[in-house]
């Protein structure tokens, strides 16, 4: 592939070793030979033109298939974007640091394009994930430089793991010996492995001095393979206002709602003795307890709580700062209203400045066309080297941008609570950024951060902790999970009590 430059004429690849030493050339790409590129431009801008979902899907495909070739070929990443990586990368950075870096842009920018759920389903299914894996295996922890660059080399392992949907080929039980080698069998186990898994969670269960981290585990284990002697154990716990162990209780409360079958009237008494005794986990007994009786997902849920003056004050403050292009269900409509309503006075902020959420069968391109077929080279809030065409959930000083799937999601109520956090911490005086700084730096030190994501900035830190802080319910079968979207309000409280002080503060203050 030809360039073109002021002095001479250089390939990709001759780019790309001089880069590596640090050399930072005069250098233009000849996109004009550059056929692929050619084809992405084209379908941008018929995707200006039309706005069509069908479209859409046509643009990713081909973001996809370029992203997949660089990885062979990451000279062509640096080439296609050189400007943009050069003002990312320092010159001292060392030669091994910017090859994974560059393998960085492409490994982030797939994972968000393979994660996209329909109408922007991959063909690459199949293959996917060991291209993934073997790209994030030709990594090495070692040089990266940095605590950013170590952080991120982890989110990525996890949401491999995540987006792992090919059974693994090693079907073998192994031994139960380690804590992940537990984690493992309970969420792996079946039916036919559950015997030896139940006695290991009902030994774990007898031993008073057992870690923390394996009780809790064996608390989980008790509601998914289910027997009589662990009912009785896990009730206590749930039951226990006096227990200090946070998340063993929440796991104890979710563990014992799973029983509802085998024990219809205890489990709904247990969650009435919980939600009456107006602890932290009264909303989440609630939650299951409207599970139970088949209320989870009546209209209006949400705004139960208020008088008709409130309610008609947040219904006229939604309606002006909420559009959606396409129908919403009263799921989404309900946690919509549950995230909105923890910043409904912000709200009103958010109207008067004219600030606007949009809920879009797309993605951010949509809203703002002008970013189409373009990549994201930033240390900001971004994964950098994702198209923008792939932002399914967004925040920038106009406008708050969410793909209407991302409502289902398993994040629920989480999204909005996330993105409306970007826009809160905009209010902050002086002494409220200082305090969060201080927070965010300590918590990066004694590695209390609740995920990787939240340790890319204190923006993201804070926007994590508001997401958590609000977040009173998620599935059982998520609590175990690495990924960002199953935190909870106790995990908030167990791993980051000060950023937990913190959110509520500012609920409070801002509210």
């Amino acid at each position: 592939m030809q360039v073109e430059s002021t002095h001479k004429q250089i390939t990709p690849k001759q780019l790309y070793n001089e880069f590596i030493k640090g050399k930072r050339p005069e250098y233009e790409y000849d996109y004009q030979a550059d056929k692929p590129m050619q084809e992405l431009n084209l379908l941008a801008e018929k995707y200006k033109q039309t706005l069509s979902l069908d479209d859409k899907k046509e643009l990713l495909d081909k973001e996809r298939k370029i992203l997949y070739q660089e990885l062979n070929h990451p000279e062509l990443t640096l080439a296609r974007n050189y400007s943009d990586i050069s003002n990312l990368i320092s010159t001292d950075t060392e030669k091994h640091a910017v090859k994974n870096l560059i393998d960085n842009f492409n490994l982030t920018a797939l994972l968000r394009i393979e994660s996209m759920d329909k109408p922007f389903e991959s063909e690459y299914s199949k293959r996917k994930i060991n291209t993934l894996n073997k790209l994030y295996n030709k990594t090495n922890e070692n040089v990266f430089y940095g605590k950013e660059n170590k952080t991120q080399l982890n989110h990525i392992k996890d949401w491999v793991k995540y987006y792992q949907d090919i059974p693994p080929a090693d079907n073998k039980i192994k031994p139960i010996r380690t804590l992940e080698d537990f984690k493992d069998a309970l969420i792996n186990g079946g039916k036919a492995d559950s015997p030896r898994i139940q006695k290991h969670i009902n030994k774990i269960l007898k031993n008073k001095n057992v870690n923390p981290e394996y009780k809790r585990l064996a608390v989980w284990g008790a509601g998914k393979f289910r027997s009589n002697k662990f009912f009785g154990i896990i009730k206590e716990i749930a039951l226990d206002t006096k227990e200090k162990d946070i998340k063993l209780r929440e796991f104890a409360i979710h563990s014992t709602a799973l029983y509802v079958k085998e024990k219809p009237d205890e489990v709904k008494a247990i969650m009435t003795s919980i939600e009456r005794d107006k602890t932290i986990f009264a909303p989440l007994a609630k939650t299951i307890n409207e599970k139970i009786n088949g209320e989870y997902n009546k209209p209006q849920k949400a705004l139960k709580g208020l008088t008709r003056k409130e309610k008609q004050q947040y219904q006229s403050l939604k309606k002006r700062y909420l559009y959606s292009d396409t129908k919403l269900n009263i799921h989404s409509e309900n946690m919509i209203d549950k995230a909105l309503l923890f910043y409904k006075k912000v709200l009103g902020h958010f109207v008067n400045s004219r600030k606007k959420c949009i809920i879009t069968q797309d993605t951010y391109t949509k809203i703002i066309p002008e970013k189409t077929g373009e990549r994201c080279f930033t240390n900001g809030i971004f994964n950098s080297g994702d198209f923008y065409d792939s932002f399914s959930g967004i925040s920038n000083r106009e406008t708050i941008v969410i793909n209407k799937r991302e409502l289902n999601y398993l994040s629920n109520n989480a999204i909005m609570g996330h993105e409306c956090a970007h826009t809160l911490n905009r209010l902050f005086k002086n002494y409220d950024w200082n305090k969060l700084y201080k927070l965010y730096s300590n918590a990066l030190d004694k590695d209390y951060v609740l995920d990787d994501y939240g340790k890319r900035n204190v923006f993201e830190y804070f926007a994590q902790g508001c997401e958590a802080y609000i977040s009173e319910y998620k599935p059982h079968s998520t609590l175990l999970s690495k990924h960002s979207a199953t935190n909870t309000r106790y995990e908030l409280l167990t791993k980051d009590p000060d950023l937990f002080k913190f959110v509520k503060y500012c609920l409070k203050k801002y509210h």
